[in-house]
């Protein structure tokens, strides 16, 4: 901006008529004077602006100006890292009381086609997993409170003889999967609780 304002100045004295200048005899040589200083300060100005233009980065791959490319990178990253972070652990989306949905099990039997079983969660339906270790449920009328045992690293919930895999955790929702055999036979069942806030 002081570049600018100083051309400015250069240039109004150059065009204004003023009085001869000290050490030139007429106002025509101080004119003339004037327009040099002009021009030498418009070549000056011209080449400094040659300068800046072409010292910045040339093209990538011919195609486009790094520079452009290099700032809009910039303001990713910088709106990236701003961006407040409202990912919250296992733990904190875990421990809640959580609506019952559904309970889907699946039934495999050798040689046979799959039984399925479905229940819809009732209003009164729900699962509360407190901070002291305790779950106290209601589902289908019937109270219970059991222990559980849970990792956050491998995403595993382990209820009495369910151990479950958290197969999607939101702040709103979970799906809770337990697929295992029957013991001592061949029977292989898949449990799924799908739970919502």
């Amino acid at each position: 901006m002081l570049q600018a304002l100083f051309f400015s100045y250069i240039y109004a004295i150059s065009i204004r008529e003023k009085p001869p200048v000290k050490g030139f005899p007429s106002q025509t040589i101080a004119r003339k004077y004037r327009a040099s200083l002009l021009q030498r300060t418009c070549f000056i100005n011209q080449n400094l602006g040659y300068f800046m233009m072409h010292n910045v980065a040339y093209c990538v791959n011919g195609k486009r100006p790094l520079t452009p490319i290099a700032c809009m990178a910039l303001l990713t990253l910088f709106m990236a890292a701003c961006k407040k972070n409202n990912d919250t652990g296992v733990t904190l989306k875990l421990m809640n009381r959580w609506s019952l949905v559904q309970i889907n099990d699946t039934t495999y039997v050798p040689n046979t086609a799959p039984a399925f079983s479905k229940y819809d969660g009732a209003g009164d339906d729900y699962l509360d997993f407190r901070k002291d270790g305790k779950l106290y449920s209601s589902v289908m009328k019937a109270l219970d409170t059991a222990q559980y045992i849970y990792s956050e690293a491998n995403l595993k919930l382990n209820v009495r003889d369910f151990q479950y895999k958290i197969v999607y955790l939101t702040d709103n929702s979970m799906v809770l999967w337990d697929p295992h055999f029957s013991s001592g036979s061949t029977t292989y069942i898949s449990h799924k609780v799908t739970l919502r806030r």
